[in-house]
């Protein structure tokens, strides 16, 4: 135990006298020192420890004693209408009042990070008292509204919403996103064929092509899912069963959230089961079906710890005056290095391509992989997921920095991407089995940005085949996205020179930038924008 002790107290020491980061980010990581501190897992069964040390499984390195939920969806429409006790704060009556409580609540919002990671949807919040002040002044105070954000939650992971209907405020929150430039908040536009126009999707990808944001969300994809992943009897209720994008891009039930993310790693799986080519079907009958109920065991151990043991939800005033609640949660399975996965298992076959026999194999294995996994988790209930009618539900992970050789989620390893639409094709053939969150990510050459129909044409195809949720990105922009968040290139390079910097998420973004080759994704055209066999 000394020893133990010890081995603290120099983790301690070490990262007091780190250099490059501040008084609030060296806090952050002594309390997590504290946290990892404790004894991990003891009563889950040896098989499941046994995943744990190989790193087949990984708990993103949180600890075994989760303390508040991962991540966590306000009701912000609810808190604006009623107001907070807590806070001593009356019903907002006007877009100042608005802005000033949620400026106000934010800071009480926990999660995985030091600050909210869902910061509502700011058009359907705000769009209500747009007309009561000109649109000079709207966009003013929605100016100093993100400048606000974006000074003091100093997280790429701090996620905002737009659309999917049309409102002054959405166009001038997408202006602003444009003119700034700036890598926080993180932005996604929910796009509805039929209720969002034209233009102002355009207008969204302008926005991409300067600051590789917002994300483009299939509204109606993702909207009807939750709704029948919420369960039919809950959807026939009154209340509407409503997601928001926190995060990376994490879909998740608004006034609820996720008690934890744990993950799969597929390239880990793979490997350490000593798979060789042609192995899929012991790969699918006896490795994933193993490896699944572990990720299960480990997951509900992490949300009755949350709920029975730290007493997360029994203490927040946001349970108590019903801003969230317990039964609109559900926890995540995440799945990481399918590439590496599918190329051990086919014997280099390449997912995504349609070249030879080998690639065609190879990209039947990925989704044959997928879906699989899906079914086998759909098996194992899941401790206090209500939210998901007690199931625990997938989710393309988007890697860590420490993540060397393995690709993101369900993702084409960069440097090996086939053509625009080979790629968006098996993006569709995937993320349908995704249920708390999946992403694709294609950068474009600068030159796109004055051939927005063309860009909104790719969108729309992608989403027609079956893509939930997209980043459009400009090859030329300082805003980089590094696999579900966005740091600025300059800072990059601040960053590696020892500068303290408020931005946090530069401490995993710079080296996944360097170990992901993140900047080596392949540049699309917009003359791409016909499919390769026609």
């Amino acid at each position: 135990m000394s020893g133990h002790n010890n081995n603290i107290q120099q983790q301690v020491k070490a990262k007091i006298a780190e250099r490059g980061i501040d008084y609030k980010q060296k806090r952050s990581d002594l309390a997590s020192i504290a946290e990892n501190s404790l004894p991990a897992y003891a009563s889950v069964s040896a098989k499941a420890r046994n995943y744990l040390d190989q790193g087949v499984i990984c708990d993103l390195f949180e600890g075994a004693a989760p303390y508040r939920a991962r991540y966590i969806l306000p009701d912000y429409q609810k808190f604006l209408r009623q107001g907070c006790n807590y806070l001593n704060l009356p019903p907002a009556h006007d877009i100042h009042s608005a802005i000033n409580y949620l400026q106000i609540l934010y800071h009480y919002v926990p999660s995985i990070i030091d600050h909210p990671v869902y910061l509502g949807s700011i058009d359907e919040l705000l769009s209500p008292w747009e007309k009561s002040v000109s649109r000079d002044e709207l966009k003013r105070v929605l100016k100093y509204f993100i400048m606000h954000i974006n000074r003091t939650f100093p997280s790429a992971f701090v996620h905002m919403n737009l659309g999917p209907k049309d409102s002054l405020t959405s166009r001038l929150w997408l202006e602003l996103e444009g003119e700034l430039e700036l890598a926080i908040p993180n932005l996604s536009f929910k796009y509805h064929r039929g209720v969002t126009p034209d233009d102002l999707l355009e207008l969204a990808l302008t926005t991409a092509m300067k600051a590789s944001k917002p994300y483009i969300v299939d509204d109606e994809k993702i909207a009807s899912m939750w709704k029948e992943l919420a369960g039919e009897g809950e959807s026939k209720r009154e209340e509407e069963v409503e997601y928001g994008v926190a995060s990376c891009y994490n879909t998740l039930r608004i006034g609820g959230g996720s008690h934890t993310l744990v993950r799969l790693n597929l390239r880990e799986a793979a490997t350490k089961s000593s798979m060789k080519a042609g192995d899929i079907t012991l790969f699918l009958e006896e490795v994933v079906p193993e490896a699944v109920a572990a990720l299960a065991e480990i997951i509900n151990y992490r949300a009755s710890f949350l709920v029975e043991e730290s007493g997360f939800f029994a203490n927040s005033f946001l349970a108590r005056e019903g801003l969230i609640d317990l039964k609109k949660f559900t926890s995540m399975g995440g799945v990481v290095g399918l590439h590496e996965c599918v190329e051990i298992l086919s014997g280099g076959g390449r997912m995504g391509w349609q070249e030879n026999a080998k690639d065609r194999l190879a990209t039947d294995y990925a989704e044959t992989i997928i879906q699989t996994i899906a079914s086998k988790l759909s098996l194992h209930p899941g401790k206090y997921c209500d939210g998901s009618n007690g199931k625990i539900t997938l989710h393309a992970q988007s890697g860590i920095d420490t993540d060397l050789g393995t690709t993101a989620g369900v993702r084409i390893q960069i440097g090996k991407e086939p053509t625009l639409f080979a790629q968006m094709n098996l993006a569709a053939r995937l993320q349908k089995y995704f249920t708390s969150g999946v992403s694709d990510i294609y950068v474009f050459e600068p030159g796109a940005k004055d051939n927005l129909q063309g860009l909104a044409s790719i969108v729309k195809k992608g989403i027609d085949k079956g893509i939930r949720i997209l980043s459009i990105n400009n090859s030329s922009s300082d805003c980089v996205r590094v696999t579900g968040y966005l740091v600025k290139k300059s800072e990059v390079e601040r960053y590696w020179k020892k500068e303290s910097l408020r931005d946090e998420s530069l401490r995993f973004g710079a080296p996944t930038l360097k170990n992901a080759n993140i900047l080596g994704r392949k540049v699309r055209s917009t003359k791409e924008n016909k499919e390769d066999n026609e």
